[in-house]
């Protein structure tokens, strides 16, 4: 498919599932890059990216799926394996491959706010995408105006996440190293191997059924999510400093009644190593 103002061209021949995913990609385009006028030459993740990201999500819940970004992540994880990963802030027509720009733009674009909803939450994201939009429609918006506008509605610095994510080639990979008694507590302590830093999420799933949720925040955020809405009982730990490669806390639950341990539950994270983010406890 391809998408001009006013007008979209779409191939025929498709299944179903193909042909409803590119009329929702080329229908979100109307918005991004249409409306908002985003120079998709210099920042295409605002243009192919948000657009695949309004597509995924529209597809999802046509079609009942539970994790509508999980093909970008698959797309991006590819990338990094084949070792073709380049800086996405760059011209669309300086990358070295089509498999780059192709994965860099859609699916890291997609990423970008995917990631961007687990920083600010839900109950943030959506108001401040509808802000964003509504401000800067027929203005034609930069990165900065985009990030200005979601610091605003959450109260958290969030240039340090562009930098990372859109200007470098950095990884995120965090994994569980150990879980030990400590008298009535359990002692958890985590490492990040990767080099770009993320606020954590974990679950503990104790004998009686129950969960618990534990969130360690970021220094570079200054400040945190609410979890307004969730179903989960959360605890806020102390701040885990970027600079700090690994990180120990405590939880006022014996080890014994605790069954299992997942570090990001809902996959939020592009991890490149899921195998260490679970520890099951016998």
């Amino acid at each position: 498919g391809m998408e001009y103002p006013m007008c979209t061209l779409i191939t025929a021949e498709r299944s179903l599932g193909s042909l409803v995913g590119v009329m929702a990609h080329e229908a979100a385009h109307a918005w991004f890059q249409g409306v908002l006028g985003n120079n998709e030459a210099l920042y295409p993740w605002m243009d192919e990216g948000f657009t695949d990201f309004a597509s995924n999500e529209s597809v999802g819940i046509l079609f009942n799926e539970p994790d509508p970004q999980q093909s970008a992540y698959q797309a991006y994880f590819l990338l990094v394996k084949k070792g073709l990963q380049e800086p996405l802030g760059q011209h669309s027509d300086h990358y070295n491959t089509n498999t780059a720009y192709g994965i860099s733009a859609y699916s890291m674009g997609a990423m970008f706010l995917n990631q961007l909803k687990y920083l600010v939450g839900d109950n943030v994201f959506y108001p401040a995408m509808r802000k964003y939009f509504n401000t800067w429609k027929f203005k034609h918006p930069e990165p900065n105006d985009f990030l200005r506008v979601f610091e605003k509605e959450s109260g958290l610095q969030l240039h340090w996440f562009y930098r990372d994510w859109i200007l470098s080639t950095k990884h995120i990979d965090y994994g569980i190293e150990k879980i030990e008694s400590k008298g009535d507590q359990t002692q958890i302590e985590l490492k990040r191997i990767g080099d770009m830093a993320m606020p954590i999420e974990l679950v503990l799933e104790l004998k009686d059924g129950t969960k618990r949720g534990v969130y360690l925040p970021m220094n570079e955020l200054l400040g945190q999510k609410n979890f307004k809405g969730d179903s989960l009982n959360w605890t806020i730990e102390k701040t885990w400093n970027w600079v700090e490669p690994t990180y120990s806390f405590s939880v006022d639950q014996q080890k014994s009644d605790i069954v299992k341990v997942t570090l990001d539950p809902k996959r939020y994270l592009p991890d490149l190593d899921y195998t260490n983010n679970e520890m099951i406890i016998r």
